[in-house]
């Protein structure tokens, strides 16, 4: 057989295989698919378990966290216990009477916050949304370099929002959990209440005071006294803002405002810019804020009826009663 009979018996036997090598290339190539299938789907799984297992961890170290504040409060409360005597019972009756003065429950309400509030920066941007105008713009630039005070501090988000402004915050807490979390991250807070805070302080040497959620706590007559303080500190040219949860709308004072159980009871928002008026801020606002819904107004020629009602239902959450103090004519 010379060298060109040789190729084309080659070539034929090359052709006559392909159907059956194509048809092993085929499931070949066929296999691969499927096991990269198989590895795709394994890894999308193991990413899952992956983030579960991070969120789960993440929910641990947070119950941790709340065990340490329980845990710290009650060994305080240990060291620091004495027999009862004469001026032991005089220090209890000077108390508020307050569940922020049981210092056993400082971690459930970090844990109510993170279930309830939402998480920090969810709170950080409707801070964000709400008052960037009212201390950028309000504040009285002579004002600027003077504290502004977050009475019930929390988590910090409003001290955060304060210090992106290039104000000076301090944080206000009675909750030892709070006010340790807010100075690991790098904000000035004090463990006390508010009022006595305040009472150390000069007259007119703060540039505003704010409470995000805390006036819904506070007894009345407390109030009065604290808001009384706030116009005595703040300087002319100062404001106050209180947000508390909006009870115009019906949902939230039936129902959602009774979820923290050391809510004593809701403040309209009327009322609250009253009592302002009473301590002293002559010049009040109310910003309602939080819609539920976004109502339409009622077309021309229709009743305002339906519009009311749904209001009333699914209006504004919360609002701010803001308290601004005059400057002397």
């Amino acid at each position: 057989m010379n060298i060109q009979s040789s190729k084309l018996f080659r070539a034929y036997r090359f052709i006559t295989h392909l159907p059956e090598n194509l048809h092993s290339l085929r499931a070949d190539i066929n296999n691969l698919q499927q096991t990269s299938q198989n590895l795709t789907s394994q890894l999308g799984q193991t990413e899952k378990d992956t983030e579960k297992s991070i969120s789960n961890l993440g929910q641990d170290v947070e119950i941790i966290k709340q065990w340490q504040a329980d845990m710290g409060s009650r060994v305080m409360a240990n060291t620091q216990a004495v027999p009862a005597k004469r001026a032991d019972k005089q220090q209890v009756a000077s108390q508020h009477g307050l569940q922020a003065d049981n210092h056993d429950l400082d971690g459930y309400y970090l844990a109510f916050e993170n279930k309830f509030r939402g998480s920090e920066e969810d709170i950080y941007g409707r801070l964000k949304e709400s008052y960037t105008d009212l201390l950028s713009k309000k504040l009285p630039k002579e004002l600027r370099k003077m504290p502004v005070i977050d009475i019930g501090c929390g988590r910090g988000e409003l001290l955060h929002l304060v210090k992106d402004l290039g104000l000076k915050g301090i944080g206000i807490d009675l909750n030892k959990a709070m006010v340790d979390r807010c100075k690991q991250i790098g904000y000035e807070a004090v463990q006390q209440d508010a009022l006595d805070f305040l009472r150390q302080q000069p007259s007119s040497s703060l540039a505003a005071i704010g409470g995000i959620h805390i006036v819904e706590h506070i007894p009345f007559e407390q109030l009065l006294s604290l808001l009384k303080e706030c116009y005595r500190t703040v300087a002319p040219g100062g404001f106050v803002f209180f947000e508390t949860p909006n009870a115009e709308n019906v949902v939230v004072g039936s129902l959602t405002f009774w979820y923290d159980s050391s809510h004593l009871k809701p403040i309209p928002p009327e009322a609250l810019a009253f009592v302002l008026q009473y301590a002293g801020f002559a010049e009040t606002e109310i910003m309602r804020m939080h819609p539920e819904k976004e109502i339409q107004a009622p077309a021309e020629g229709e009743t305002g009826l339906l519009q009311e009602v749904a209001n009333k239902m699914f209006g504004a959450r919360d609002y701010a009663a803001i308290g601004i103090k005059r400057r002397a004519k």
